[in-house]
């Protein structure tokens, strides 16, 4: 079980830092309340148990792979967080419509953005390129795919408890601002995104 909290902590430490994945879940919680925000922030916490997975079981092609093409995998990363925070920008400024109906179907296209832009996001990659040199030596036959799973499934386990916490946090924060104050920090969260996105293209 070392493995399973070893991959909590390391959940914890990709989770925790604000960045354009945080910024879309606040976004997702000030827009449609603590559960919906929730249920779409665990499309990081799939994204980052797969990337987990991976590095646990020593794929080292897919490591030289995410090294060898590292700028284009910013490149497209950092495009991807530009769209997704004008998206948010647009959507942020805009009076809300829809209504429970479509509910449900909007839950899921909340998880599949987050996992996207989690599986893209250039700092996650970047993250998890320094994960593999962990798991460089690994064990042979059946512990080497135990080993993967108790640590990808500690990275779940980590990331979604954070999330989880930062719902709460929201949730209780919402319910103390005014309508005009929530559009306004939806609307800075976008702006940062955007902001975001950009310095990482200016990296390049």
């Amino acid at each position: 079980m070392n493995h399973f909290f070893s991959g909590v902590a390391a959940g914890f430490a990709v989770a925790a830092p604000i960045g354009p994945v945080s910024l879309i879940c606040i976004n997702h919680l000030l827009s449609r309340g603590m559960w919906y925000g929730f249920s779409t922030a665990l499309g990081a916490s799939t994204a980052d148990a797969f990337y987990g997975l991976i590095a646990g079981l020593g794929l080292t092609f897919v490591a030289e792979f995410s090294v060898r093409y590292q700028w284009t995998l910013q490149l497209a990363g950092g495009i991807l967080i530009v769209a997704i925070g004008i998206f948010l920008l647009f959507r942020s400024a805009s009076p809300e419509k829809g209504g429970k109906s479509c509910q449900g179907r909007s839950v899921w296209r909340g998880f599949l953005l987050v996992f996207t832009s989690t599986l893209s996001n250039p700092f996650t990659v970047c993250f998890f390129i320094s994960v593999f040199s962990a798991f460089a030596v690994q064990p042979a036959g059946a512990a080497k795919y135990a080993r993967a799973m108790q640590y990808s499934a500690g990275i779940f386990a980590g990331t979604a408890a954070w999330w989880l916490l930062l719902s709460v946090f929201v949730g209780l924060f919402k319910k103390a601002l005014t309508p005009g104050g929530i559009r306004a920090i939806r609307i800075l969260s976008a702006v940062m995104i955007t902001a975001i996105g950009i310095y990482a293209l200016l990296r390049l």
